[in-house]
């Protein structure tokens, strides 16, 4: 496992949902759409105050829509970018791959996963699950015209992750009330060191990325130029470490994130391990790539692989945890998250 000064804590749902109609078309932005639909849900369900502030989260998203749709009518080229959302709590949605359309019985698989304080059980089976069974049921007009999940599913299963293990929550419908995960057992029983004995040299992007200019904020190493704009679409090693930094410090308490170093982070042990890595990531040369940008309509800005001359498992052990608690901006979408190969 990591070494933590500050619990990590992370709840990941891994959500199996059944579609109960005869045919329902996967929304091209699955993430975005779920993230408003749910968040409307959730707003429903809460006190005025707490309500207001989600449907404030959500306002940007539904005005972005309202002018695609208008576009889209006028057969106008869509050039906006989606805008960057978060709901009031620290969630991420993850879709998993699947296919374009579902038939009555069907699964379809997403994963949820809650953050930091947020990382709360009691919120998911209080809120968050009565609105995603309200959402399997209910039914707006749009959302019939086009044939969409929502309204035509039910809760099948519901498994939450004990480090690569997936534990029932919810088995075919009925609900565990007896179990009770923590927000620390995501990690229980992981050894990031064994899981490469193989160097592996290609990282697949399997969500698309955003990563800011980050260079120099750990504050170890002295910032290099900056890259150039073709350069940035292929984050090299020691950026995917730096943008990790960066989004360790959200898991931080409050008052203590903004000015966060890396030695807030991490136990002396573990804080070596990525001096370490750092040092070696920055000798790597940067990688040959097949990143392409993606639809100006879809979060993130770039998909695609890159090739490494070398990751040694000092770099893979910070990269896994990178992979597991995502990169970089509209991460809420499920953004910035890989896996690798040989």
């Amino acid at each position: 496992m990591w070494l933590f000064k500050h619990p990590l804590n992370l709840l990941r749902y891994l959500v199996v949902l059944r579609i109960n109609s005869s045919k329902v078309w996967m929304p091209r932005q699955f993430s975005a759409e779920l993230f408003l639909a749910l968040g409307k849900m959730v707003a429903g369900r809460l006190s005025t105050g707490e309500a207001q502030a989600w449907r404030k989260a959500l306002q940007p998203l539904e005005e972005y829509n309202r002018t695609i749709s208008e576009l889209r009518r006028r057969r106008k080229k869509i050039t906006q970018k989606i805008p960057e959302v978060s709901w009031p709590i620290d969630a991420v949605i993850l879709e998993y791959p699947g296919k374009t359309v579902y038939g009555e019985g069907e699964l379809l698989f997403w994963e949820l996963k809650l953050c930091g304080k947020d990382a709360d059980h009691g919120f998911f089976l209080e809120v968050i699950l009565p609105a995603l069974e309200a959402l399997g049921y209910s039914a707006e007009r749009e959302w019939e015209r086009q044939l969409k999940p929502w309204g035509h599913f039910d809760i099948y299963n519901v498994f939450v992750a004990r480090g690569l293990n997936w534990e029932p929550l919810i088995s075919e419908g009925r609900l565990d009330l007896r179990y009770s995960p923590r927000p620390s057992q995501w990690m229980e029983g992981l050894t990031p060191d064994a899981l490469f004995q193989s160097r592996f040299k290609r990282l697949v992007w399997l969500t698309p990325f955003d990563l800011e200019v980050i260079s120099g904020q750990s504050g170890l190493l002295p910032p290099e130029p900056p890259l150039s704009p073709g350069a940035a679409q292929a984050p090299t090693a020691e950026m995917l470490l730096e943008a990790l930094f960066v989004r360790l410090k959200r898991f931080l308490p409050k008052r203590k994130a903004a000015s966060a170093a890396i030695e807030d982070i991490f136990e002396k042990e573990e804080l070596d391990r990525y001096r370490t890595a750092l040092l070696q990531a920055r000798r790597i040369p940067p990688p040959a790539n097949e990143i392409s940008p993606v639809p100006a309509i879809s979060p993130g800005s770039y998909i695609g692989r890159h090739y490494f001359y070398r990751l040694s498992p000092a770099i893979l052990r910070f990269l896994e945890l990178a992979s597991i608690v995502h990169l970089g901006r509209y991460l809420q979408l499920g953004c910035g998250t890989f896996f690798f190969t040989k």
